[in-house]
């Protein structure tokens, strides 16, 4: 039954909130892609759904979703699939940029996790003085309450 939150919700933080300069360049789940065993391992859930709680942005914060078969970072290619049977453009796992014009505010998207590879990672760039955020990934087997802020990505297909 849609719209009814049913159970088996786990909250992983993939980036601890904080103050991040573009000092590290693009890093993984706060990491840089050298270091593994830091994916978000999709075993056993439905869905996962990635929440950017921005605060103030000086510059510019890229966010976008990788993938791996094996939990190393350094292989992962970037999310893109189909969010419904009839379309004909793959749609990129990929958050509108969050500049000074849009921070301060929280953005989501939503994969479904059978059909992409096990690790999920959530690359970060931050361009310009510094970006306050943090990312948490909510895996489960749930159907979704209606929201009133659509998703930046939604590939449940």
């Amino acid at each position: 039954m849609r719209g009814k939150l049913i159970e088996d919700l786990l909250y992983v933080q993939a980036i601890a909130a904080g103050k991040y300069s573009s000092a590290p360049g693009t890093v993984y789940n706060g990491q840089a892609s050298s270091i593994s065993n830091n994916g978000i391992d999709t075993q056993g859930c439905d869905e996962i759904n990635f929440v950017i709680n921005v605060g103030e942005v000086s510059g510019t914060l890229d966010v976008a979703i990788y993938e791996s078969a094996t939990n190393n970072p350094a292989v992962a290619t970037a999310v893109s699939g189909y969010a419904s049977p009839n379309d004909t453009a793959a749609t990129a796992a990929r958050f509108t940029q969050i500049t000074p014009a849009n921070d301060n505010a929280l953005h989501n998207g939503s994969i479904k996790a059978k059909n992409f590879k096990r690790y999920l990672w959530a690359q970060t760039r931050v361009a310009g003085a510094s970006a306050n955020f943090g990312i948490i990934a909510v895996k489960g087997k749930c159907d979704r309450d209606p929201q009133t802020n659509s998703p930046v990505f939604d590939l449940n297909y």
